[in-house]
């Protein structure tokens, strides 16, 4: 199997139950970097190191379900791939999503599911949760299970660069048969602009024109 876990919860609990001060962020600092090579030691990169109680809440929320033996279980059913013949290590990501600036839920998202190409390169996966979902074990074996996925399908074919292979990696993730949406206007928009590679037409088709407007991209159906 090429997927282990990397227990990240009980860490990530004490540390929220530190003050709300600098050497919060220094502990922060401390747990992220390996200070022999500067390269990342604990991929807690998406963690807002200052962030209030809530987090520590759903933090203990996943440890009372045990989620990353739930992590692990999922992982076991990954079948072996003959193209994949690497190891690595899995770490539960929270991000925060509710307590201010640190973390705009779109971008955060598309560079999580698309964009983790720097951390393959590391050995590391990170399953995403969100501290404003509720967390269900059902939750937490789904993201798992994408996100292992996506791993496999990057490793045989690289980051997607078209929106068309944008859909074909989620739909691998998601275990589908089939990558195109149903018809109906959705698949009428995807056939316009399936062979696109510019970052504000995949980015809108997948989060929607209101997300696309908060970055100032142009709306793909400019009448919504």
């Amino acid at each position: 199997m090429p997927f282990e876990i990397l227990p990240v919860l009980e860490i990530m609990i004490e540390f929220y139950r530190r003050p709300r001060a600098p050497a919060r962020f220094q502990r922060y600092l401390a747990l992220l970097t390996d200070p022999a090579t500067g390269d990342i030691a604990l991929p807690i990169g998406l963690y807002n190191p200052m962030a209030r109680g809530h987090v520590l809440e759903k933090l203990e929320e996943f440890a009372a379900l045990d989620a990353e033996t739930i992590m692990a279980a999922t992982a076991k059913e990954i079948a072996p791939r003959e193209t994949v013949d690497r190891r690595f290590q899995v770490a539960l990501s929270l991000a925060d999503d509710i307590g201010g600036g640190w973390t705009n839920r779109y971008t955060t998202d598309y560079a999580a599911r698309f964009q983790f190409r720097a951390m393959l390169r590391r050995g590391f996966r990170t399953p995403l949760f969100w501290a404003s979902e509720a967390v269900t074990v059902d939750l937490i074996a789904e993201r798992t299970r994408e996100e292992l996925r996506r791993t496999i399908y990057q490793c045989e074919h690289g980051e997607p660069k078209t929106l068309e292979e944008h859909v074909r990696q989620e739909a691998f993730a998601a275990g589908a048969a089939d990558a195109a949406p149903p018809p109906g206007p959705l698949q009428d928009l995807y056939d316009a602009r399936r062979g696109a590679a510019d970052h504000p037409t995949i980015f809108a088709f997948l989060y929607g024109d209101a997300a696309a407007r908060e970055l100032g991209y142009p709306a793909l159906c400019p009448q919504t």
